[in-house]
């Protein structure tokens, strides 16, 4: 079987796997520049509003969208919801990871440092479903070339997330 296609029947497990890494390796990170202050994590056991995982670190909250994507870039719009667009502390992470170790490779966002807020998803398109090609309501089209931030380490990442 073809790489592309394990990485397309397999997306719901790399995207879980990739979330999990994700926040380990972002506590990791935190606690490493600042043993004992700790990283709270909340993690949604519905995905209704577009978020992810929230973070809270100090003063900074972050609402936290994830896409992972095994290239480093991709002109396909990804759907996001659009209760994201002008929320303080909002912001979308493609993870982009090697496809046979899964490991990480870079980050790109959007959003802003700390707390600021993202910018509005109003002017994006509205996304489509893939399947029936119809607009998907409460969905906007935004590609990682709309990122604020690109080609991130995981260090240079975590200073945006919480204004270090």
């Amino acid at each position: 079987m073809a790489n592309g296609a394990i990485i397309y029947r397999n997306s719901t497990y790399i995207e879980n796997v990739l979330r999990h890494r994700f926040v380990a390796d972002v506590a990791s990170e935190l606690w490493r520049r600042t043993p004992g202050l700790p990283l709270h994590i909340l993690q949604a056991e519905v995905d209704i509003a577009g978020v992810d995982v929230m973070f809270i670190y100090t003063k900074i909250f972050r609402h936290v969208q994830l896409k992972a994507l095994s290239k480093s870039f991709n002109k396909n719009p990804y759907a996001i919801h659009e209760s994201l667009g002008g929320k303080a502390g909002a912001c979308i992470i493609w993870i982009c990871y090697d496809k046979t170790t899964l490991q990480p490779s870079s980050y790109h966002m959007m959003g802003k440092r700390g707390n600021g807020k993202m910018c509005s998803l109003e002017g994006f398109t509205p996304a489509k479903d893939p399947r029936s090609k119809k607009e998907r309501l409460g969905y906007r089209a935004v590609r990682i070339d709309d990122a604020n931030y690109h080609c991130l380490s995981l260090g240079n990442l975590v200073e945006v997330l919480f204004a270090l």
